[in-house]
């Protein structure tokens, strides 16, 4: 193909809506994708836009033709008897019998799972083994009371001892891909993703991939305060999703810049925005710094990943701020009722063990957490709420 276009043709798959991958649990007719045309106005009636959909032997599954596209053509393919396998989305622009620009791009169908299927559907809802749901973790340094809480899981290191005395309890976890040590020498300072941060992508996926209790992958805490390179941890969440399609990736970023920077190397958005409350009253951050940090998850998201949250359950107080203390029962609320409100639909509390030292914090989240779960029916059943406002009254 020439390639005569200021502008190559650009492919952006909507259906199905996470990672370009059809799932055995899912039921798909049509392939859907908007196709951007990057061709001068005038040449607009005189082009056509071929699209087909190919298979790893080179036979063409589904195919159209459109003649005089528009600017950004919406296309739809049947695949209801597509096979499992590798194929390619191909779009190419010609201009009589010359072809102008092309673009391709790899479009999975996927078998069963071997251990859970976990992925995001198009309402931005966790999906496992085919059902919905909006699970709770906590952060902690130990596994024991964390099933008393009601939550679902943990934020886990990764051991597969961990993982089957999680299982024995029921209970999920986050996996942490990297542990300090690990960090230090596969990611800071870092800029190209090498062959030993190749194989310890393959060396941890195939230790605990399969394992029924994994969840997702916890790829790295905050990255944007390190000033890890972007395009590195984009590299590591390629590398994990290839590696295991079956598993989401997550991140928490504890700024909106983080967010963005960090947006394609996460299927799960948990910022931290800590409210951090103040000994002598009120908080040093209002309420409306959580939203804030929601919306733009939400935005980011796009219903292609899921929006998440991790919330202050500990006195910062301890670990210094000055005059921190714990949250109270109200405002532990609010933090937690008002991102269900702007779409969340995944909590990891932080932090069991820090919250020891208060009681009436520990009573007072699990008791929320109980609550949570009670609206879970209905939350799941609904769509985010756009847009909310907040006012006092």
């Amino acid at each position: 193909c020439l390639g005569r276009l200021p502008v190559p043709l650009a492919i952006d798959v909507t259906q199905p809506n996470y990672r370009n991958t059809i799932f055995a649990t899912q039921t798909l007719d049509t392939l859907k994708a908007d196709i951007t045309i990057g061709h001068p106005t005038d040449d607009a009636n005189a082009v056509s836009l071929k699209v087909a959909l190919v298979d790893e032997q080179g036979k063409t599954q589904a195919e159209k033709t459109y003649t005089a596209p528009s600017e950004t053509q919406a296309d739809a393919l049947p695949i209801a008897d597509l096979p499992q396998g590798r194929h390619t989305l191909r779009v190419a622009l010609f201009k009589d019998d010359e072809c102008l620009a092309e673009n391709s791009t790899a479009i999975h169908k996927r078998g069963p799972a071997p251990a859970r299927e976990v992925r995001v559907d198009e309402r931005g809802r966790l999906v496992v083994d085919g059902e919905p749901v909006m699970p709770i973790f906590w952060w902690s340094n130990e596994l024991a009371g964390i099933a008393e809480t009601g939550a679902d899981g943990l934020v886990a290191s990764a051991s597969r001892e961990l993982l089957d005395k999680l299982e024995a309890q029921g209970l999920y976890a986050s996996v942490m891909f990297m542990d300090g040590r690990e960090l230090n020498e596969l990611v800071n300072g870092q800029e190209q993703f090498t062959s030993q941060m190749q194989a310890h992508v393959d060396r941890v996926v195939g230790e605990l991939a399969d394992h029924p209790a994994l969840l997702a992958w916890y790829l790295i805490d905050e990255p944007e305060g390190a000033a890890t390179s972007p395009t590195l941890i984009q590299s590591y969440y390629h590398a994990l999703a290839e590696a295991d399609p079956y598993h989401p990736v997550w991140i928490t970023n504890n700024t909106v810049s983080g967010m963005r920077a960090y947006q394609h190397a996460q299927d799960i958005f948990a910022p931290d925005p800590y409210p951090l409350p103040v000994a002598s009253g009120g908080l040093l951050r209002g309420m409306d710094y959580i939203v804030t940090f929601m919306q733009a998850a939400q935005q980011l998201a796009e219903n292609r990943r899921v929006v998440g949250y991790t919330p202050q359950v500990f006195d910062y107080g301890r670990h210094g701020q000055d005059n921190g203390r714990a949250p109270s029962f109200v405002e532990l609320r609010c933090s937690l009722m008002l991102p269900i409100l702007h779409g969340v639909r995944l909590f990891s509390f932080y932090h069991h063990t820090y919250a020891q030292h208060d009681p009436q914090l520990v009573i007072g989240a699990n008791a929320l957490i109980q609550e949570i779960k009670t609206i879970t029916p209905v939350v799941l059943a609904a769509d985010a709420m756009q847009p909310v406002v907040t006012a006092r009254r």
